[in-house]
């Protein structure tokens, strides 16, 4: 039986793909491809989109036939003065779905170094695990969740796979560089060790 998550997240990715919207996911929602299973009751997702962007009506219409619960002057709004948008899941009022545009330098080294994996059997854009590791430890995040997300990535995977470059750039652009590695530091586990050496490097 597929659970309301699940169900929540095909509608709003195939309203995207259908509408032609270019997309990625982000957040906790991706975690779990990257490092441990664990509940998250949002959906983030961050829409590459201008005022003007082609089938943005249609878009809406879609989430709403589907469900999913927003407006026009929400979606405008989002677009024009760049202010998330939370929608929440009419067939269960308890997952949502958070959007936001594409505003930032790292939100565009973000979109630009998507990786395309298998989701809900769909081929789905998700955030790189570099872009993810930077922004949980950014100012504004770094609670105990995002901390537990880290740990949990960095440990489950092989350090050399990283792109460090991209990793570097994306602190750099975060200003959160001396903050993972604190945390580095503080987990002591021999993949944050390894990492923490070779981002002092």
């Amino acid at each position: 039986m597929v659970s309301g998550y699940d169900d929540l997240f095909s509608r709003a990715v195939k309203c995207l793909v259908n509408n032609k919207i270019p997309f990625v996911v982000v957040g906790g929602a991706i975690v779990p491809y990257y490092g441990n299973l664990r509940a998250t009751q949002g959906i983030d997702l961050m829409l590459l989109v201008e005022e003007g962007t082609e089938n943005l009506e249609f878009l809406v219409e879609c989430f709403n036939e589907n469900g999913i619960s927003i407006s026009s002057e929400d979606m405008t709004e989002c677009i024009t003065e760049n202010i998330p948008v939370s929608d929440f899941d009419t067939k269960t009022w308890v997952y949502r779905l958070d959007i936001k545009r594409v505003n930032t330098p790292f939100d565009r080294i973000t979109f630009e170094n998507r990786r395309y994996v298998m989701l809900e059997n769909m081929e789905v854009p998700i955030s790189s695990v570099e872009s993810l590791i930077a922004i949980k430890v950014s100012d504004g995040f770094r609670s105990d969740q995002d901390m537990e997300d880290i740990s949990s990535i960095i440990d489950s995977m092989n350090i050399k796979d990283l792109d460090l470059n991209l990793l570097q750039l994306a602190l750099q652009l975060l200003n959160a560089k001396e903050q993972l590695l604190d945390y580095l530091d503080q987990l002591g586990t021999e993949n944050c060790r390894q990492l923490a050496e070779l981002l002092r490097e």
